[in-house]
């Protein structure tokens, strides 16, 4: 649980240096494109009005030699449009004087659009980057609920503390051991310490935080079980179908789980000190994990059975 919050930490703390960097970086080329718009603007005006000067009669005493002409177009005012000067060829106004472009002199409006358009564009996406950058990080569930997330991330239903009759062993009606129920069958928090549930079909039953302590579920279907966080010490589950259920942090002292299915079962920080683990059938993994169990030890006060030999681990 430590390292799944630190792993979410970790990720929410890159998410936020990565959307400060883009923030910045749009601000960046925003900040430039500005700069760039006003710089073009400035030549565009001096490259217009030089044009405007370059259209004007010549007389024929007048006329720059051609040297100075290209030197005057490679200055800087016309730095923009010089290749384009260079290109035109010399045409006659109606008086027939020559002038030196065929075009007529482009306006602000042309010069600056391009600009313009960039400008603009950048400054939609960064106020929509700014807008909803903060929506990308996913925010975490605060660490009150943690205990109310069923396996597979579903968050589970508040409890009917309405109905009186909801902590009571009930048999599946489907006769299936598939969790198939026409209601949701919820023991939540109840006390059924003591009780007689042999044979009873409570597959898919949600059982967290509840207590079982010496109930008999000999020869009961559990499949698909919920029983995180639960109490079932000196419980029978002797020849019960036990399989792919959950009993993370449960209190599994003194059980016997003789001849039970458990396959695809967890037993994440369950305590399973004196559990008698005889005949069972079991995957290698779920073996290995019990194993690894610190508190696999003692014997089974009833059967006598040393529980870390039940279980088949290696000394």
């Amino acid at each position: 649980a430590d390292l799944s919050r630190e792993k979410r930490a970790s990720s929410t703390f890159r998410s936020s240096i990565a959307m400060k960097m883009l923030r910045l970086s749009t601000l960046s080329v925003l900040l430039l494109s500005a700069l760039a718009a006003v710089r073009y603007h400035q030549v565009g005006c001096r490259a217009s009005d030089s044009v405007a000067f370059l259209r004007t009669p010549l007389l024929r005493d007048q006329r720059p030699s051609s040297s100075a002409l290209h030197r005057l177009i490679a200055s800087e005012p016309f730095a923009p449009l010089g290749s384009s000067i260079l290109a035109a060829e010399p045409t006659r106004d109606r008086d027939g004087d020559r002038t030196m472009m065929g075009q007529s002199s482009p306006s602000w409006l042309q010069l600056s659009l391009p600009p313009l358009l960039s400008f603009s564009v950048t400054a939609l996406i960064a106020l929509s980057t700014l807008h909803g950058g903060s929506a990308s990080v996913v925010p975490q569930p605060p660490a009150a609920e943690a205990k109310a997330v069923a396996p597979g991330g579903y968050k589970l239903p508040p409890i009917d503390r309405a109905d009186p009759n909801r902590c009571r062993f009930q048999s599946s009606a489907v006769g299936q051991a598939n969790a198939q129920r026409d209601k949701l069958y919820d023991l939540r928090e109840c006390k059924m310490e003591g009780k007689n549930a042999a044979g009873y079909d409570i597959s898919g039953v949600l059982g967290s935080e509840a207590d079982f302590s010496n109930v008999n579920f000999e020869g009961a279907q559990l499949s698909k079980a919920f029983m995180e966080d639960s109490r079932f010490d000196g419980a029978n589950f002797k020849a019960a179908v036990v399989d792919r259920v959950t009993f993370k942090r449960s209190d599994l002292r003194n059980v016997n789980f003789a001849a039970a299915v458990l396959s695809g079962s967890t037993f994440e920080d369950a305590n399973v000190e004196n559990t008698d683990f005889s005949d069972v059938v079991i995957g290698d993994f779920e073996q290995r994990s019990l194993c690894k169990n610190p508190t696999l030890k003692g014997s089974h006060p009833k059967t006598g059975v040393d529980t870390r030999e039940s279980l088949g681990c290696r000394s």
